[in-house]
């Protein structure tokens, strides 16, 4: 793993749904390098979902859950 100048630790913080795991390598299906994104984290959502989030995403909220949440919301509006 490269040496990450500074970031946040975020192992063991909860964000919405998702529980961080540890930091993680860039995805392969992800262009990285010159990327401003320096810091990858392993998480795994409430649903048992394991997925690789920028640190930044993971800091602003704007990822809560991987869908699962969005889904359980339909769901319980149409049950109502």
């Amino acid at each position: 793993m490269k040496k990450i100048r500074a970031c946040f630790d975020m192992a063991g913080k909860i964000v919405g749904y998702w529980k961080v795991l540890k930091m993680a390598e860039c995805p392969e299906h992800i262009q990285c390098e010159g990327s401003k994104t320096k810091a990858w984290w392993l998480c795994v959502c409430n649903c048992g979902n394991k997925s690789v989030l920028k640190g930044a995403t993971l800091r602003s909220g704007r990822s809560l859950s991987c869908g699962c949440r969005q889904l359980r919301n339909n769901y319980l509006e149409k049950v109502g």
